[in-house]
């Protein structure tokens, strides 16, 4: 949190992402979307963002402008909003946390770092990410939905009867957060920060397979193979990371087995 002078009083507002509420974030993300098609310059964001962690009705330039040349001054307050990505300035998105526990009747059937996910959904995101990154924007917009209707149930209380595209934006966002962090960084399990990129990695002294384009779900097809978790229906009915504890375990053990550098 950090204090912004505002009316004479001190106010403690969000200066993360992750200290966002769920209100806040709601309007935080629409933001991000505004700013990354031009709408406005990161000025604008974050003279917007001022006022919604304020909870302003109105535009902080709609106040006397004492108070909003005050408030302008201290602007600078919100740049742990920003990172630095190739050298532009990007609004912080991503976070492990699910930000967005229920939206418009929409309730999340996946917590933070996608908890509560099943390995099969998981795979069928993995696919869908592939649709959107071989699409153009204009054919994205299903393949978003899709993946929010992997990680969020309608409810009697929806608005609407498909996912409200900022939901599916942020179902996006959190699933490119997770799967960018499991395959370039550590996650922490239990308390235990454990390296699954491991699981990407060849084995020193064992012969590299040759890809059957298969991808996720050939990985499917060999823990089902396993009898670990039952048959391919059972595997993809499993929790995402007991599976992805599983194939870990198994890849760590190729690594340190001694048999094999004979």
């Amino acid at each position: 949190m950090v204090d912004i002078q505002f009316k004479g009083k001190t106010v403690a507002i969000p200066s993360t992402l992750e200290e966002l509420s769920p209100d806040q974030y709601k309007g935080y993300l629409f933001l991000t979307v505004v700013l990354k098609r031009g709408i406005i310059e990161e000025d604008g964001f974050k003279a917007k963002l001022m006022g919604l962690l304020l909870g302003l009705k109105a535009d902080i330039t709609d106040y006397t402008k004492d108070i909003a040349e005050s408030l302008i001054a201290q602007l600078d307050k919100l740049d742990g909003f920003f990172i630095d990505d190739n050298g532009t300035r990007t609004p912080a998105t991503s976070t492990g946390r699910n930000m967005l526990p229920e939206f418009a009747g929409w309730k999340a059937k996946v917590g933070d770092m996608l908890n509560g996910m099943t390995f099969g959904g998981f795979v069928e995101a993995v696919a869908l990410m592939g649709e959107i990154h071989d699409q153009g924007e204009d054919g994205q917009e299903e393949a978003f939905k899709n993946i929010a209707r992997l990680m969020y149930q309608r409810t009697e209380q929806a608005q609407e009867e498909e996912p409200p595209v900022l939901l599916a934006i942020h179902a996006v966002t959190l699933f490119t957060a997770v799967f960018n962090q499991l395959t370039t960084d550590r996650v922490v399990i239990n308390g235990q920060a454990i390296d699954f990129t491991l699981i990407f990695k060849s084995v020193p002294g064992l012969p590299t397979k040759p890809d059957d384009k298969t991808g996720w779900m050939g990985i499917a097809m060999e823990v089902a193979s396993s009898g670990v978790f039952g048959p391919m229906k059972a595997v993809n009915d499993s929790p995402l990371w007991d599976v992805l504890l599983y194939l870990y375990r198994c890849k760590f053990d190729l690594f340190n087995d001694k048999t094999l550098r004979r």
